[in-house]
């Protein structure tokens, strides 16, 4: 066997062949069984990425750095971004193969993942993909890359970031980042990667790739004023797509906040007249949809898609964050009220969507529902209530707590159970509301000693546990539970 031969082979063999306990030819990026079953091939090992690059990363042009350093200047000058055209590293090219491989990790990509992150122009990606001249185009390979990145469900916490395709997709972003230019496919990229990051617990690389999504995305100039419709076909494509990935930046950065509610933001609160996504399938099949101008605030309508509900709920979550955070504001406030009673109308809506189109995607639903848990966090957890507002708002919170935690029940038996390609479909923006049910039912447990409560924790468990076989964050959530038991045994005791 040649030298070359031996480096283009993984050292153990592929995830699926290991499963079948069947052999491995071990071929990159793909062994010959998962070829013939036109199957994504998964190595887990990161000895791809260590060795030196072979293909020099040439850059086309220099970057415009008047753009970072005078604005005023870069504004009136015709000088413009050059394009990202250089050789693809040969760790890349191990990963994602050629063009018939690339063709099938994004069909995968979009049978899946774009199903709850719809960020990128499937009719669009494709025609990219097929020119030629997209190879000249690195920033189109790490799109791809991104793309296989965020399938991959690691067998273990620990490996998910010793394996060879998270470290290739870091190591590539950063050399495209510095490669002097600003591209939408790169951000693409890299909110993927966060999104991996964010489905294993990847800390504190996670919350340092969020906040540099919402950097990266603001220097390209996405923001709710410049993503406008456009009159142009080719034109609105481009303007939906950008909408999109901004929405989804500012989705990871509430997300993120859900935890650490005092976590800064950099990107632009929603407003209530910020557009909302269009239509999911038309925007795939790049039909243009005429007079669309759903808003943030808008009534709830039969016509929203997934993503436009993910976005609303955002608007909301993004409300109840500025609203924990404000110290002038008590659980007493009637803001509080108002902004429980949108949060409920919008999580039935949400359910009642979810039945009615057979969703196997609930991460809208999961966002109104965490957002609902962080709204009475305070408050539910009081013992006693001094003055009758006091014990409607204590209530209230425990009325809330416990809809939020048999919610997450009832989602989880109706679209985690069976078989795995609804497993595949899960997001990772549900975990918290996972982690919600969990603690409330645990809580039960310890104060009441109900017995009904105790099988509830049982099931809730189960459900996380399934998750974890997708995103290994939920084991995470597990084990910071027992944490949340001991500490709060002790405290008691």
């Amino acid at each position: 066997m040649s030298c070359i031969e031996s480096e283009s082979l993984a050292p153990q063999a592929c995830a699926a062949c290991k499963k079948r306990k069947g052999k491995c030819d071990r071929v990159r990026p793909s062994c010959s069984f998962c070829n013939s079953k036109m199957i994504y091939c998964q190595y887990f090992n990161c000895t791809s990425v260590t060795g030196p690059t072979k293909t020099p990363m040439r850059q086309l042009a220099k970057f415009p750095f008047a753009f970072f350093l005078d604005q005023e200047l870069f504004s009136v000058s015709p000088v413009k971004f050059p394009l990202i055209g250089y050789g693809v590293p040969d760790y890349v090219a191990l990963e994602i193969g050629d063009i018939s491989q690339k063709m099938l990790i994004a069909s995968q990509f979009f049978d899946t993942v774009h199903i709850w992150m719809p960020i990128v122009s499937k009719s669009q990606f494709f025609t990219v993909l097929a020119n030629p001249i997209a190879s000249l185009n690195s920033d189109i390979d790490l799109l791809c890359l991104s793309m296989k990145l965020v399938m991959v469900t690691p067998p273990t916490h620990d490996v998910a970031t010793n394996i060879s395709t998270y470290h290739a997709t870091r190591r590539f972003l950063h050399s495209v980042e510095i490669s002097r230019s600003l591209t939408l496919s790169t951000l693409q990229a890299a909110i993927f990667v966060a999104v991996y990051e964010i489905g294993h617990g990847i800390y504190p690389a996670a919350n340092a790739s969020i906040a540099h999504c919402a950097q990266y995305a603001i220097a390209i100039g996405l923001g709710w004023g410049a993503t406008s419709p456009k009159d142009d076909q080719v034109c609105w494509i481009a303007s939906e797509e950008r909408r999109r990935v901004w929405w989804a930046v500012v989705i990871l950065e509430r997300y993120a906040c859900l935890g650490w509610p005092k976590r800064s933001v950099l990107s632009e609160a929603p407003q209530a007249n910020s557009l909302l996504p269009c239509d999911d399938l038309a925007w795939d099949q790049g039909v243009k949809v005429t007079n669309f101008a759903m808003t943030s605030s808008d009534p709830k309508d039969l016509n929203m898609n997934a993503f436009s509900l993910l976005a609303q709920a955002t608007y909301l979550l993004d409300q109840v964050i500025r609203h924990v955070r404000d110290p002038a504001v008590t659980a007493q406030d009637e803001s509080t009220i108002r902004l429980d009673m949108a949060l409920c109308s919008l999580a039935a809506f949400t359910a009642t969507e979810s039945s009615r189109r057979h969703s196997k995607v609930c991460c809208y639903t999961a966002l109104c529902h965490s957002a609902m848990a962080l709204l009475h966090k305070n408050c539910g957890y009081q013992q006693e209530a001094a003055s009758l507002s006091q014990d409607y708002v204590f209530r209230l919170a425990t009325k809330t707590r416990r809809r939020v935690a048999v919610e997450f029940l009832a989602e989880s038996e109706m679209e985690l159970n069976g078989d795995d390609r609804r497993l595949q479909l899960a997001s990772p923006l549900i975990l918290h509301w996972g982690y919600e049910a969990l603690a409330y039912f645990a809580d039960s447990v310890r104060n009441e000693s109900n017995t009904d409560a105790d099988v509830a924790l049982g099931a809730a468990r189960k459900a996380m546990e399934r998750l974890n076989l997708r995103w290994k964050a939920a084991g995470i959530y597990l084990n910071m539970l027992e944490a949340r038991q001991q500490m709060l045994g002790t405290i008691a005791a």
